[in-house]
């Protein structure tokens, strides 16, 4: 037998041929996470937290734990290690928002050698700014012909001029959009980014 290392985006294989990897890059993303995610690894060991910002006596971070635990290069990383597996067979696509909606390319492309290098240049060029706009976000990726998967990843509640945006008329838009289509939609979230944004990507 032969043994396959599939693609995966935080721990989630990406089986789909025709997938779209939609990012924020909003401000927030440059926040720096010190502690693992994983429940109960927090001060305490209470099961239910990261303890981010609990007590006096978490340790001082270095500067390299600063940078390799800042959201957008944690993001950075891991798609850079997804793009790289791709197959030639998938065709994908990178879509970034904040409060600009940007593409890697106008549609879906074929995951060529040539092309995962321009996704991997445009992925290294990423830079956290601005707010939130997810609803926007996410009518720009539902527009590609042919698309079976979605990974979204954010860290925080959908904004737009300094105000959080309801969710539940996002998430009808959604359901609506997705009727027929069943695009599958994964989610990423950040534990540390407020109960808001967890139950809106749950």
């Amino acid at each position: 037998s032969v043994r396959r290392d599939p693609p995966a985006f935080f721990g989630m294989e990406v089986v789909a041929k025709n997938v779209i990897f939609l990012l924020d890059v909003s401000g927030s993303m440059e926040k720096v996470d010190i502690l693992p995610e994983d429940p109960g690894d927090g001060a305490g060991g209470s099961g239910g937290s990261t303890g981010v910002g609990a007590g006096g006596d978490t340790p001082q971070p270095t500067p390299g734990q600063k940078e390799s635990r800042q959201r957008i290069r944690r993001v950075q990383d891991e798609l850079i290690r997804t793009i790289e597996k791709l197959p030639d067979d998938v065709q994908f696509n990178v879509i970034t928002f904040n409060h600009k909606i940007k593409s890697l390319s106008k549609g879906l492309v074929r995951a060529s050698s040539r092309r995962k290098k321009e996704a991997i240049q445009y992925v290294r060029n990423f830079n956290a700014e601005g707010e939130t706009w997810t609803d926007h976000a996410l009518r720009e990726a539902f527009g590609a012909p042919g698309l079976r998967a979605i990974f979204l990843l954010s860290d925080g509640a959908p904004r737009r001029d300094n105000q959080l945006l309801a969710t539940l008329p996002i998430l009808q838009w959604v359901r609506e959009a997705n009727r027929f289509r069943r695009i599958r939609i994964n989610t990423v979230g950040f534990a540390q980014a407020g109960k808001n944004l967890r139950n809106f990507m749950g």
